[in-house]
């Protein structure tokens, strides 16, 4: 695939860290694989994202998608050319229909993050090639733009603590109403993007090779494996340990051990 496109956002929907915890804002970051228009990969992080957030979303890009409980069998890998049962055997589990592949470009925005040294070393470990998009140029980063404005008015809007992106879009407390905990959003918000999204018609989005054809992000990631084939490339499990932020050990035979800044015995 030749571009994935990086973006973070506030989630609008109010979320609960535990099922008695406080209503909280958290973070959506998002892989979309510009060709297909696949959301490969997702993130929700309490906080602001961080440069690890990043490097392990491009992980997740590259590692295919385990089912999960209640997942039926239609949402398990369908592309042709691979069996699901190939897969399954070098994953170690089913495989849910979702693309991963490891991204050659990656196009981000100017966050701090995206602009990390710890980030563009996990890139440039991962072979890819980094992007910035231009600045006041929104035709680089246009389809992930659209990619959110369609998750909130498919899905996040019709969820209880809607917050919109102003008050007249919300209820009376979206507060009040937040009753989804952050592991129950992340689990709704892949179900519905192996369920719904990756099935969902394009429309205007369609390719051009393809006059009158109606093609979805799963039927255009097929045809991509029918006009190029499919490199499957399931990283190894040390690429965890190879994306991590790196620290630098200082060894003192009277003081300890420096880490961080900080001495330890």
């Amino acid at each position: 695939m030749d571009t994935t496109p990086h973006h973070t956002t506030p989630l609008p929907v109010k979320v609960r860290e535990s099922v008695f915890g406080d209503p909280v804002t958290v973070m959506l970051t998002l892989a979309l694989d510009l060709y297909t228009h696949s959301i490969v990969a997702f993130r929700l992080t309490m906080v602001s994202d961080t440069a690890m957030d990043v490097a392990m979303l491009l992980r997740d890009v590259m590692m295919p998608l385990p089912m999960r409980e209640g997942w039926r069998q239609d949402m398990e890998w369908p592309y042709p050319g691979v069996p699901a049962t190939l897969i399954a055997r070098f994953a170690g589990h089913k495989v849910a229909a979702l693309p991963f592949f490891p991204p050659e470009t990656v196009t981000t925005d100017h966050g701090a993050p995206y602009k990390n040294h710890d980030v563009v070393e996990a890139e440039r470990t991962l072979g890819c090639t980094i992007l910035p998009a231009r600045a006041l140029r929104a035709t680089d980063k246009c389809a992930v733009e659209r990619a959110f404005g369609a998750i909130n008015s498919l899905l996040l809007k019709h969820l209880l603590g809607f917050t919109g992106v102003d008050v007249a879009d919300r209820g009376a407390d979206p507060e009040a109403e937040s009753v989804l905990t952050m592991s129950r959003m992340e689990h709704l918000i892949a179900t519905w993007v192996v369920k719904v999204w990756q099935n969902r018609v394009l429309g205007e989005h369609a390719p051009s090779w393809g006059p009158g054809e109606e093609h979805s992000p799963n039927s255009l990631f097929a045809a991509s494996m029918h006009q190029g084939g499919f490199s499957m490339q399931i990283p190894r499990p040390e690429l965890y340990y190879q994306v991590l932020k790196a620290h630098h050990v200082k060894i003192h035979p009277g003081r300890g051990v420096k880490i961080g800044g900080l001495w330890s015995w």
